[in-house]
């Protein structure tokens, strides 16, 4: 059923209950007093054609910003590589998109896609950003499971971009031929040993050393 007030407002009705309705502040969606309020937008009800695909806009300045969330079809067809089916949020200009909880912003994406997490600034492709006044780490990697018996945790750079082959970084753990501890230096994951010098820089020349393994 619908019904129309006065001033213009629709409210819809299914089984006695209102559903949705028009307010001064806009659009109300309500389950009522139980069970939850649902919103489907939804295409391609054949399974006919991937790019028949549903989206919701959000415009304003006269339709120049636009933020979309939505579904896509085939790969690469609603932004540049796009996935096929894949969930996603974002907008086609050059604007920032954000994440925040209680009323502070925690995650930034630039327009050139630098991620900034306590930061609004991203300097580079991940800029993460502590609190000087929080003695907790900005940042924890860790594995989840027994270190002692099983598997390893760590930071690599890898530049040959393949899942083996050397490694520069910090690793603790049970991990090939290492016993519990904290290492840091020039790993080789495909001979289990660690092999090169590291070079630190002190600001005003360098020092280089072999590695130490205790």
């Amino acid at each position: 059923a619908i019904s129309c007030a006065s001033n213009g407002a629709v409210t819809l009705y299914y089984d006695n209950a209102a559903k949705l309705a028009t307010t001064a502040d806009g659009i109300t969606v309500s389950s009522g007093t139980s069970g939850d309020a649902i919103l489907i937008i939804e295409s391609d009800t054949d399974n006919n054609d991937e790019n028949d695909n549903p989206q919701l806009q959000l415009k304003q300045d006269g339709g120049n910003t636009i933020a979309k969330l939505g579904l896509t079809g085939d790969t690469g067809t609603i932004f540049t590589n796009s996935l096929a089916n894949a969930a996603y949020f974002g907008n086609d200009e050059a604007s920032s998109v954000q994440l925040y909880t209680n009323t502070v912003a925690r995650m930034t994406i630039d327009s050139d896609g630098k991620v900034g997490i306590g930061t609004i600034t991203p300097q580079t492709a991940l800029n993460i950003k502590g609190d000087p006044g929080n003695a907790d780490q900005p940042v924890r990697i860790t594995n989840g499971v027994d270190l002692s018996t099983v598997g390893h945790t760590g930071l690599f750079l890898n530049g040959s971009g393949n899942a083996v082959n050397e490694k520069y970084g910090m690793q603790f753990g049970n991990y090939q031929s290492y016993s519990i501890g904290g290492i840091f230096g020039v790993m080789d994951s495909t001979s289990s040993s660690t092999s090169g010098d590291i070079t630190i820089d002190m600001g005003s020349g360098t020092s280089a050393g072999a590695l130490v393994e205790r």
